[in-house]
């Protein structure tokens, strides 16, 4: 019988996705019979764009991530409003979504990282393992600890994450002092083809041309370069829904092209502070012109982090919106990179973790 794995991935932007997806595609190229059930709350073009085996789609959230305005800004109210409600019910959400895993009887449960679908297993007596970069306990302490309800609704958290039988945290990744069944593993990224000629030969431009990519993690942000200045022989690669008006803007999710091609291809890349984006840089080769966050538990690390594997340099929301950072901008594209980049070490190193589960 074929092995079931059953991933439950967060919806908050694409970095839980992002993580996931080059473990998962490894473990079914190691285990071809492998059958993968993925629950998440993402519509399934999304999942398609990064899970490269078969799988069945279950469009469901599990947990809840951070309420944010924009992509630079978390409204901790809302959150903590969000976590309440939540919670307020938390024995009959965690009974249902045990009952849930009985009937689909996946061999191993595979978080990224919803603490419910941890839970869930623990009472279902299912094998699980989480990996993520953070836990959802560490975010929510940093925003909400205070609140009246933060240690119920933390311990409802902390018995999911430290139920997994290992719970594998990816370099860089966030503390996580209250968990003693952690591991650390080498970074998680997708890592692309070089095309650069073929993608301006696509775009229309010439061979010489300056390709920026711009992206914030997949979280809904308005975004407009209307301000930002003109320069020779340069072009801003944008997704198409951001309905940009400058005339040196192009779409590149126009072109049918995986992104991390597209990125791989480019000269440089805006972003905010994020795993996935910082990582697939990284192991990419792409210097990264990265914007601040007001406040983000992860962002210390992470920017400790970056500079060590590829150029990059910090601008603040502003700068961003003013577009004034061309100088900076065409110094991180005149330093040399890394060669070769840095190797996405981490996504063999979890398949040897989870495999034996799915063999026994």
């Amino acid at each position: 019988m074929a092995p079931h794995l059953l991933a439950s991935i967060s919806f908050h932007g694409f970095g839980h996705i992002g993580q996931s997806a080059p473990v998962i595609n490894a473990l079914a190229r190691r285990i071809p019979n492998l059958r993968v059930t993925l629950q998440c709350g993402a519509p399934l073009a999304v999942l398609r764009g990064h899970f490269h085996c078969a799988f069945t789609h279950l469009q469901e959230t599990m947990d809840l991530g951070v309420v944010n305005q924009g992509a630079l800004r978390v409204l901790r109210d809302d959150t903590a409003r969000l976590y309440a409600d939540f919670h307020a019910d938390w024995d009959a959400r965690l009974a249902g979504a045990t009952s849930q895993l009985r009937a689909l009887q996946p061999d191993v449960v595979f978080a990224d990282v919803p603490y419910l679908s941890l839970a869930a297993a623990a009472q279902a007596n299912i094998t699980s393992v989480a990996l993520c970069s953070l836990n959802w306990a560490e975010i929510y302490k940093f925003y909400c600890a205070a609140r009246p309800e933060a240690q119920r609704i933390l311990a409802h958290m902390h018995s999911g994450h430290a139920a997994a039988k290992v719970f594998l945290r990816p370099e860089p990744s966030l503390p996580m002092p209250d968990l003693s069944n952690t591991q650390t593993i080498g970074p998680l990224a997708r890592v692309g083809h070089e095309r650069r000629a073929e993608l301006r030969q696509i775009l229309g431009v010439s061979p010489a041309t300056r390709l920026v990519v711009i992206a914030l993690g997949g979280i809904k942000t308005a975004v407009t370069l209307d301000t930002w200045p003109r320069a020779a022989g340069l072009r801003w690669l944008a997704q198409a829904d951001w309905n940009i008006q400058h005339p040196d803007a192009l779409a590149w999710d126009k072109l049918g092209w995986n992104f991390i091609d597209v990125l791989r291809s480019a000269d440089a890349f805006i972003t905010k502070p994020g795993y996935c984006s910082f990582t697939e840089a990284a192991c990419n080769g792409v210097p990264v012109l990265y914007v601040t966050y007001e406040d983000w538990p992860e962002q210390a690390g992470l920017t400790a982090w970056l500079p060590q594997h590829v150029p990059c340099a910090a601008i603040s929301a502003s700068q961003f919106t003013r577009g004034e950072f061309m100088d900076t901008l065409n110094q991180l594209m005149s330093t040399p990179r890394p060669v070769p980049p840095l190797a996405a070490s981490g996504v063999e190193e979890a398949v040897d973790n989870i495999e034996p589960y799915l063999r026994t």
